[in-house]
């Protein structure tokens, strides 16, 4: 199944628009928590009840997001559509040809990046660093923009491993905003096995799969095993 012209451009657009997302989440892993300090005093200062009411209204709406992109993503990409040349395998399938799961996976990158945005803010304004997902800390932000790097990537080369990493970021924002951490924790490690499973078979796959197949899978892996 060849894309149509709007998949076309929309997958051409994550292709030039790397450099500066590029760029975009190295800025935000360098700058140090001192940059943003006066949002922690700010919380501090706050009514303890507003702070929070306002964390959990801040949890709802990227649980309830993210939730409901993972349903779209599990219904659109559930059935991948063949290859050009009607092949159907890990390597021949073409998932993000197809309109609801390209748009699916897309909003994933793009909520996931403008979420990492927004969490330098909220994060420490709303003292909600203990929650899988909402980070603090240079090392722990390195992980988080190499996901929203990867992602991006991925879309650009519009390899099918974009949608493995989509499932793992879409569960973690989803079940970070609602569950304590060691069951959060426990939930993303299964959908780790996504990404596990798919490098496995592209992999195994040999001379079906080509060199940046293979190299977008083990991105995708190192990635999700990462976060």
């Amino acid at each position: 199944m060849a894309p149509s012209d709007a998949a076309t451009r929309v997958l051409e657009s994550f292709g030039f628009t790397f450099p500066p997302v590029g760029i975009a989440v190295i800025t935000y892993a360098l700058l140090g928590d001192p940059v943003f300090a006066v949002n922690r005093f700010i919380g501090f200062r706050l009514h303890r009840g507003l702070r929070v009411a306002l964390r959990r209204l801040y949890l709802l709406c990227n649980g309830a997001f993210f939730a409901l992109l993972g349903g779209v993503l599990l219904w659109g990409c559930g059935a991948p559509p063949p290859g050009p040349d009607g092949a159907t395998g890990v390597c021949g399938a073409r998932p993000l040809h197809a309109r609801p799961c390209l748009a699916s996976v897309a909003v994933v990158a793009v909520g996931h990046l403008l979420c990492l945005l927004c969490d330098r803010v909220f994060v420490p304004l709303l003292c909600i660093e203990g929650h899988v997902g909402f980070v603090s800390g240079w090392r722990r932000r390195l992980v988080e923009a190499a996901s929203a790097g990867v992602m991006w990537l991925t879309l650009g080369h519009a390899d099918g491993a974009a949608v493995a990493l989509a499932v793992v970021l879409a569960a973690r924002r989803a079940v970070g905003s609602v569950l304590l951490e060691p069951r959060a924790r426990l939930v993303v490690l299964v959908a780790k096995l996504v990404p596990i499973a798919h490098a496995g078979r592209v992999l195994a796959a040999e001379d079906a799969c080509s060199k940046t197949q293979r190299q977008m899978a083990l991105a995708v892996l190192g990635t999700a095993l990462m976060l």
